[in-house]
C-alpha cells in the first residue's frame, strides 16, 4: 500500500504547473454572462396567466362547494340513516 502511495507521489511530483493564458477568467465570466438570460417575457406572461386561471378556478370551486354544502350534508345524513349508521359525532355514551 505504501509502495503504491510512493509511486503516486513521485508521479505527481513530475507534473509541472501550467500557466493559464492571460485574461482567461475574464473571458469565461463574459461568456457565462452572455448565456445567462432571464426568462423570456412570453414565458413569464404565460406562467402568470396560468397562475391567474388556476386561482380563479379554485375560487369558483370553493364558492360552488359552499353553495352546495347544505344539500351535501342533507344527502350524507339521509344515506347514513338509510344504512342504519349513527350520524352522531359523540364518541362515548354517558
Amino acid at each position: 500500500m505504501t509502495n503504491e502511495k510512493n509511486n503516486i507521489e513521485q508521479l505527481l511530483g513530475k507534473i509541472e504547473k501550467v500557466d493559464a493564458p492571460p485574461f482567461l477568467l475574464t473571458r469565461i465570466e463574459a461568456r457565462l454572462e452572455q448565456t445567462q438570460e432571464l426568462l423570456p417575457r412570453r414565458w413569464s406572461v404565460a406562467y402568470l396567466s396560468l397562475a391567474v386561471v388556476v386561482v380563479l378556478f379554485n375560487v369558483y370551486v370553493i364558492v360552488q362547494n359552499n353553495d352546495n354544502r347544505s344539500s351535501v350534508t342533507e344527502g350524507a345524513t339521509e344515506l347514513a340513516s338509510s344504512l342504519n349508521m349513527n350520524t352522531s359525532n359523540q364518541i362515548y355514551y354517558e
